[in-house]
């Protein structure tokens, strides 16, 4: 299926080359992630951070308390 979608509505994920300077997002904030070996975003909530790699727990995890780390530029804000 095709999805049509304003400017409004992108988010774009930060090239490798600009990763070094984001700032991380604080414990409890809502974000968009991808989900590890996969190329769709899911919600999730920030639990922690490890150099260039953000601690999530994702929405809708089976795993009770699984905790599951991603590069940090594959984390966006929520649209909000």
């Amino acid at each position: 299926p095709s999805f049509k979608a304003t400017y409004k509505e992108v988010l774009l994920i930060p090239p490798v080359s600009e990763a070094a300077d984001l700032v991380n997002y604080p414990y409890g904030t809502k974000v968009l992630a991808r989900y590890p070996e996969t190329t769709t975003f899911y919600t999730a909530v920030v639990v922690g951070h490890r150099k260039d790699r953000v601690k999530l727990k994702f929405d809708g995890e089976d795993e009770v308390n699984k905790e599951t780390e991603v590069e940090r530029r594959l984390v966006l804000p929520f649209p909000g």
